[in-house]
C-alpha cells in the first residue's frame, strides 16, 4: 500500500541495521532540501560523526543516489524520483512528515496505528517527540484516537505542508528544528503497511 516507502527501503538494501537505514534516509532528505551541501554541514545538522557521514555518503554514491561537486553532495535524478512523494517540513514547533500512500481503506491506518507508532518511537529512541500519526487525503486529516477538536488544529498545520491528492500517511513531531530522522522514521514505518 505504501509502495513508495517500500521502494525507498529497497534502494537502501546495503543498510544492515534500522539505524543505518534511518541515517541514510535522513542524509538523502537533508541533501534534497539543502543540497548541494558539504559533509561537515551534514554531520553538524544531523548530529552524526564525520566518519559515519563519510561512510554513508560513500554508500549512497555507490548506490547511484548521490553525486558530488565542489559545492558538496547533491541528489541524482534517480534519487529525486525516489523521494518524490516524501514530505518533510517545519511549521511552528512541529516537523511535519508525509509519505504518499495509496491506501483505499483508511481503517487500515487506524487498525495499525500502534504498530506504526511503535516503529517510529523505536527508530527515534525518543517517545516524546511524536505527537500524532494519521491519514491525510488532501482535504481532511484523520487522526485515530484524537478528539475532533484537537484534530482540527493539527489539520491546519498539515494542509499547507503536505500535498497529496491520493492520500498520505502523516505524522507530526514536536521538535526544536526540522527533524530529518523523524521524517525518515515515518518512511520506514510506512514500508511495513
Amino acid at each position: 500500500m505504501c509502495r513508495r516507502a517500500r521502494e525507498i527501503i529497497a534502494s537502501l538494501e546495503w543498510c544492515r541495521t534500522r539505524e543505518d537505514l534511518i541515517d541514510a534516509l535522513s542524509v538523502l532528505l537533508l541533501i534534497r532540501d539543502l543540497g548541494p551541501i558539504g559533509r561537515p554541514s551534514i554531520s553538524r545538522i544531523l548530529g552524526l560523526g564525520d566518519k559515519r557521514t563519510r561512510n554513508i555518503l560513500l554508500k549512497l554514491r555507490e548506490a547511484g543516489l548521490l553525486g558530488t561537486s565542489r559545492a558538496g553532495a547533491f541528489l541524482s535524478s534517480s534519487a529525486n524520483r525516489l523521494l518524490n512523494g516524501i514530505y518533510c517540513s517545519r511549521k511552528g514547533d512541529y516537523t511535519i512528515a508525509g509519505v504518499a500512500c495509496n491506501i483505499e481503506d483508511p481503517e487500515l491506518v487506524s487498525r495499525n496505528i500502534m504498530v506504526l507508532r511503535d516503529s517510529i518511537v523505536i527508530a527515534l529512541s525518543d517517545p516524546g517527540s511524536l505527537e500524532v500519526i494519521g491519514w491525510f487525503n488532501g482535504d481532511e486529516l484523520a487522526l485515530p484516537r484524537v478528539s475532533e477538536e484537537l484534530a482540527k488544529g493539527y489539520q491546519e498545520l498539515v494542509k499547507d505542508s503536505v500535498a497529496c491528492s491520493n492520500g498520505c500517511l502523516v505524522s507530526l513531531f514536536r521538535t526544536e528544528g526540522i527533524c530529518y530522522r523523524c521524517c525518515a522514521s515515518l518512511v520506514h514505518a510506512a514500508s511495513i503497511l
